[in-house]
């Protein structure tokens, strides 16, 4: 496993499989152990899962790409787990085995009578219902549950759930670069809507595997500060929305009074707690150094994202903070505790509200969000420390 160790560089996720070998690139603030690298791997892409099917309008943009192909990675497996192999239950004609069909007996069969006058067929007319996996879909689906079991089951077994792979399934008889077509074609033919959901995923698998290998797909997301800011909102307990569509915005006032608007303004995430609320900006960031941490502009536009909120605020008692929110090893393992302005000769100056430095682990806010679960212990939010 690689760790994203270039500020530049913001992609994580697993970015090649050999077998069942996977290089991952792991988010700022993975743990350094190994055996706890591979545990945060394993949530890291249930996260990735989540982040995609809640997210899935962006599903068209490159960005979420990745994310997506890790989503119908679990899809598969969830409809395997679920359903087991494609199998389709067919009325067949038979003779002597089955429910009598009286009508086509009397029709086709010969009638002979008996001693006491009766009508005897010796051969009856039947049907019976077969119920096979061996059908096209099931047999391409088979092939690829065995594909990713063996290149991701490391990260898909809770999606696999009791279900035993399938081993030794029938040989597809055509080449798989004609695996697609065919399901295709057979898709017309089909009505239930789990038969046509699952042979558009088997179809989006095939084709995502032709550009990249057998068994070799891409999960990921390329900009990790994106689901680093969504898993932040989801996690932390006190969060607020709908506070953007309240915040005031530059416009450009003409001398008739006419007006054109200059943008809106847009937080990351509001936390209000305990009489205090906290603007928090989420930065996926080292924050190590400060050639590291956000740069002027930023530092500018947090204080007048605190400056806006104070416009909104009816409680004027209640405590207003700012803070970043930086990726870490552990929470309060940073750098730095705040950015204060300061004059030449180094006295703080006046008017400028200090912005604090939180740095929280990544590993708490990846298993929250990849459970469902909120951080309840914040102390880190809603009990910040006054400037010496």
């Amino acid at each position: 496993m690689m760790e994203n160790s270039r500020e530049t560089v913001a992609w994580v996720g697993i970015a090649r499989t050999v077998g069942s070998n996977a290089t991952v690139f792991l988010p700022h603030g993975a743990p350094t152990d190994e055996v706890e690298r591979k545990s945060f791997a394993v949530n890291l892409m249930k996260a990735i899962v989540r982040f995609s099917k809640e997210n899935s309008r962006l599903g068209d943009s490159r960005e979420m790409e990745g994310a997506t192909q890790a989503a119908l990675l679990s899809e598969l497996a969830l409809d395997y787990r679920d359903n087991g192999l494609f199998a389709t239950r067919e009325k067949i004609r038979t003779r002597d085995d089955g429910k009598p069909d009286w009508a086509r007996t009397l029709k086709n069969g010969t009638a002979f009578s008996a001693s006491n006058g009766t009508t005897v067929y010796c051969e009856i007319s039947t049907t019976r219902y077969s119920t096979f996996a061996t059908s096209l879909i099931a047999r391409v689906q088979a092939h690829i549950i065995q594909e990713i079991a063996e290149a991701h089951g490391w990260w898909l077994g809770q999606y696999f759930g009791a279900r035993e792979i399938p081993r030794g399934s029938s040989v597809v008889e055509w080449p798989r670069q004609s695996w697609s077509n065919l399901l295709r074609s057979v898709r017309h033919n089909l009505f239930q809507t789990r038969a046509i959901r699952l042979v558009q995923m088997l179809i989006d698998y095939l084709e995502a595997t032709a550009e990249t290998g057998v068994g070799n797909v891409i999960c990921g997301v390329s900009d990790f500060s994106t689901m680093w800011e969504t898993m932040l909102r989801q996690t932390l307990d006190g969060v607020e929305n709908g506070w953007n569509e309240r915040l005031p915005g530059p416009r450009y006032i003409r001398p008739d009074g006419r007006y054109e608007d200059a943008g809106r303004m847009r937080l990351d995430v509001i936390v209000r707690k305990k009489g205090r609320t906290s603007i928090l900006d989420a930065k996926y960031y080292r924050a190590t150094t400060s050639g590291m941490a956000p740069n002027l502009a930023d530092i500018m536009k947090q204080i007048v994202y605190q400056k806006a909120f104070e416009t909104c605020m009816a409680d004027q008692d209640e405590i207003i903070e700012s803070a970043f929110v930086f990726p870490a090893n552990e929470t309060h393992a940073g750098q730095f505790d705040r950015i204060e302005f300061v004059s030449r000769a180094g006295v703080t100056s006046e008017g400028f509200p200090p912005i604090y430095c939180h740095y929280v682990s990544t590993s708490e806010i990846v298993m929250a969000y990849s459970a469902r679960m909120k951080l309840k212990d914040q102390e880190w939010v809603t009990s910040l420390k006054a400037p010496a």
